[in-house]
């Protein structure tokens, strides 16, 4: 998501996600809330986050939001290849 906007701006943001291997051998799925805030000056932070549900195959995975410059992420992260 991209906050490209010059005006101060907080964005609620519900993220479903779903989340698989390349070759199928785990999976996930999430349902995230996050609070991500746009200064107007092309710099965007987050807020808070909360993980409403998680289920997944492998417990060393996780979502990871994050923000970057106008950027808002929500990134599945796990074990090392």
């Amino acid at each position: 998501m991209d906050a490209s906007s010059t005006e101060k701006r907080l964005y609620d943001v519900y993220a479903r996600i779903r989340a698989n291997a390349s070759d199928e051998s785990k999976r996930a799925a999430y349902i995230y809330h996050a609070l991500f805030y746009s200064d107007g000056a092309g710099a965007v932070t987050l807020q808070s986050s909360n993980a409403v549900s998680t289920i997944e195959s492998d417990a060393a995975w996780n979502v990871t939001p994050s923000a970057s410059g106008l950027a808002m992420r929500m990134r599945v992260t796990g074990e090392a290849a």
